[in-house]
């Protein structure tokens, strides 16, 4: 039977009608069910960002043990933002530094003081000693300063103390450049130090005697006791307040001599001032510092605050050696407050000496004939007076003279 064309036109127009209609209902049901889903899943989503921020976020966010402040809880806005972010990061931070503090204790560069008695820091601490600049500026001046006296007679010193000896670097620098004097004693509280220091004496014996303690502890010292000549490289540096400055002062004038001398190197404070330095990142709360590495090609960098320095601020050195850095916490004190706590304690005629590059170190050979830490892009190069120009022009230490109020006038 043959179809009339009216017809199938007819029924195929309901046919296809009646699809459109059935999965527009269709699309707008499901529609409505990804609609109902999503409120559903943002509904879970808040409520477990909520149980988190009560329970969880709350429990890994402990106070310090030493703190009687309440834990800050997470507290979210109406699109689940945190509003007290600042808080909570402050909090977590600062039990993020005092679970890492606790973990490194001991170890160097962290802490309120730097051990040399932690793990390897004895043998950092002598392989740092070997660094050019240690010698031909550091040790040169020095030496110079303890021989000549800058514009007294020759000094001489029958007997020399050398207070924080350390491994014994200016201890046995003394001895040598002081070959009559009877009786010279190296002082350091560090026991690990003083082993190598009497080790190097065991090996070769040149007349030192190496004592652990510490400084302060001779204060009751008898005047025949006491020395015409004490050193102290790099001690006054580790106090951080004017009032230790005093106290350990008062010590070192236990070991002198009426008419004695008394050296020392301090980090040079004007250091704290420098700007030039390349900011570093910290944790919150932390003061904010710069890397000084205009002192990279030498050796080491040096870390100061960033903005104006206040009493007991640290500065931190890190010098290379082939064991990993060494890093060494300084402290920042005013420079009139090394001579105000000097002139307290009995010393007079009070003066800050620049490191000086020695004048014959030109034609001493390839650089790293000396150390193999000079750090020159050109090892064959000579002018060690334009490489230390920086160096000098930037001093990052100074050297303390002067002498112990009561003896007889020059």
């Amino acid at each position: 039977m043959i179809a009339l064309p009216g017809k199938a036109t007819k029924s195929g127009f309901f046919f296809l009608r009646s699809r459109v209609v059935f999965f527009s209902v269709l699309s707008f049901f499901l529609f409505c069910i990804s609609l109902l889903l999503k409120r559903i899943s943002h509904f879970s989503l808040s409520l477990g960002k909520m149980k988190i921020s009560e329970k969880h976020l709350h429990s890994v966010i402990p106070k310090p043990h030493d703190s009687d402040e309440d834990d800050p809880k997470v507290e979210l806005n109406e699109d689940d933002e945190v509003v007290n972010l600042e808080a909570v990061t402050e909090r977590l931070a600062t039990d993020l530094k005092l679970t890492v503090l606790k973990g490194t204790e001991g170890e160097e560069g962290e802490g309120d003081k730097t051990d040399y008695n932690g793990s390897g820091m004895a043998k950092k601490y002598a392989e740092a000693k070997t660094h050019e600049w240690r010698n031909l500026i550091e040790t040169y001046t020095f030496l110079q300063l303890a021989k000549d006296g800058k514009g007294e007679a020759r000094i001489s010193a029958n007997a020399i103390v050398d207070l924080a000896c350390g491994e014994g670097h200016y201890t046995r620098a003394l001895r040598k450049a002081f070959p009559t004097a009877t009786r010279v004693v190296g002082v350091d509280i560090a026991e690990e130090m003083v082993l190598m220091a009497r080790e190097k004496e065991k090996n070769k014996p040149i007349g030192i005697t190496y004592v652990v303690q510490d400084v302060k502890d001779e204060a009751g010292a008898k005047d025949e006791e006491r020395f015409d000549l004490a050193t102290a490289a790099w001690l006054l540096v580790y106090c951080k307040t004017k009032t230790e400055l005093k106290e350990m002062c008062k010590a070192v004038a236990n070991y002198v001599k009426p008419g004695g001398r008394f050296l020392t190197i301090i980090t040079n404070p004007q250091l704290a001032f420098d700007s030039e330095g390349t900011p570093q990142s910290v944790l919150p709360g932390e003061t904010q510092t710069n890397v000084l590495s205009r002192y990279a090609k030498y050796g080491f960098t040096v870390t100061v605050p960033s903005e104006t320095p206040q009493e007991g601020d640290r500065i931190q050195w890190s010098i290379k050696t082939s064991k990993g850095p060494l890093l060494i916490d300084n402290y920042y004190i005013p420079r009139d407050a090394y001579k105000d706590s000097l002139f307290e304690a009995g010393f007079e005629k009070i003066k800050f000496h620049p490191f000086e590059l020695d004048p014959k170190s030109e034609g001493l050979g390839r650089n790293f004939a000396i150390s193999p830490f000079s750090h020159l892009e050109d090892a064959d190069s000579n002018d060690k007076k334009e490489f230390y120009q920086e160096f000098l022009d930037y001093p990052p230490a100074l050297v303390i003279e002067c002498w112990k109020s009561g003896g007889k006038k020059k």
